[in-house]
């Protein structure tokens, strides 16, 4: 992929998915699928990402343990089948697996991966191939130094997904995010700097009774606009 980083003239190429991270989360779902169910592990790949699927639970801790503390498992459900894979340099026997994945994404400027434990006995985790938000691709363009707690933090909130209070009030103080739950998003200052003001505005929604507030609150924010960008935010 092609992306363009502010205050650049040429682009930079970033490759769509990491090998060793796609690698990666295929051995594992091999690792610890509950081998007892007799099921396939699903792997599938859509336009815009990589969703794998096994029989299993997340077996100790949470993802978020893993990519921000490079949390290591006391435990695995297939030992030895573990030792085996870690023997022929399939899978990262410490652990360390999810926090590459997760960093190899922020470093090439993309979301981060999504675990989804939401249906008993399965994990579906999703590595993403294409930009979500092109503010939040060009903040991490812009400030290469942000705390990766914070990184994880953004990339949630510009999926829409709830963050804990205490990384609420983080981002807050820090002016990165603004609004009222469950309208937080990426802060106005940050789209302003990444050019992207009107991509600011479509992200909070496109609901008919929401519209018109949208409209007002763009031009108390920004003052002034052109007809090109206001046809921009309604598209």
């Amino acid at each position: 992929m092609r992306l363009l980083p502010p205050g650049k003239l040429v682009q930079c190429e970033v490759e769509k998915y990491d090998q060793r991270s796609v690698l990666e989360a295929m051995h594992n779902c091999i690792a610890h699928q509950d081998h007892t169910k007799s099921s396939r592990v699903s792997v599938v790949e859509r336009p815009d990402r990589i969703e794998f699927t096994n029989t299993s639970t997340f077996y100790e801790g949470k993802p978020d343990d893993y990519a921000l503390s490079g949390h290591v498992p006391m435990r695995y459900r297939n030992p030895t089948l573990v030792q085996a894979m870690t023997q022929l340099n399939m899978i990262d026997h410490l652990g360390y697996g999810i926090e590459r994945m997760n960093r190899s994404q922020a470093e090439r400027y993309l979301p981060l991966p999504d675990y989804d434990l939401s249906e008993p006995g399965l994990v579906k985790l999703t590595i993403y191939g294409s930009v979500v938000d092109e503010s939040y691709t060009r903040m991490l363009m812009r400030d290469s130094e942000l705390p990766f707690e914070d990184v994880l933090a953004l990339d949630r909130v510009q999926k829409g997904i709830p963050i804990p209070d205490a990384a609420l009030r983080r981002l807050r103080r820090k002016k990165l995010i603004e609004g009222r739950r469950p309208h937080v998003r990426v802060a106005a200052s940050i789209a302003e700097i990444t050019g992207t003001r009107a991509s600011y505005v479509e992200s909070r929604g496109k609901s008919e009774e929401y519209c018109q507030a949208l409209v007002t609150d763009y031009l108390k924010k920004h003052g002034t606009t052109s007809r090109n960008e206001l046809n921009e935010t309604a598209d």
